[in-house]
């Protein structure tokens, strides 16, 4: 049986979210680096409440929150929790060295997401996957080289 693409319609609006959600990381990104390492962490319980708002928004939008079950709202809370953490530890790693390196590595994430996909649903690892994550670990290698010398 043949691939089952989605219509054209469907792939380019993925691609224009991904655009839009990439360019509201660097946003992100950019705004800790710049709250400076005085502010102590105001500026990420700003992120915080901002991406809670989002989320909400985006619940009530689709009555998702209401409908999933126990384990859904488990793994929601870990993903938030999870969350929260990654962005402490970027706002620190931000202002103990560079805004660009750790930028990249956070950039990353989607790596996790791919490998977890493939462990807890059992999800195939495509060659363009495979690809895609030695890409990504190739990347990482010549950060971590570059930032050595």
């Amino acid at each position: 049986m043949g691939r089952r693409w989605a219509p054209a319609g469907r792939q380019a609006a993925g691609v224009v979210y991904g655009l839009v959600a990439g360019a509201f990381f660097a946003l992100l990104f950019i705004g800790l680096d710049r709250a400076g390492s005085g502010s102590g962490m105001w500026p990420v319980a700003a992120a915080a409440a901002g991406e809670v708002a989002a989320a909400l928004v985006a619940a009530a939008a689709v009555h998702s929150f209401v409908l999933c079950g126990g384990r859904a709202r488990l793994l929601a809370v870990i993903a938030g929790v999870a969350g929260a953490v990654g962005t402490i530890l970027f706002f620190y790693a931000t202002h103990r060295g560079f805004l660009a390196v750790t930028a990249v590595l956070t950039s990353l994430y989607p790596a996790v997401t791919i490998v977890l996909a493939r462990t807890v649903l059992g999800e195939r690892l495509t060659a363009l996957r495979l690809a895609g994550l030695l890409t990504a670990g190739a990347c990482v290698t010549l950060i971590a080289l570059g930032g050595s010398s």
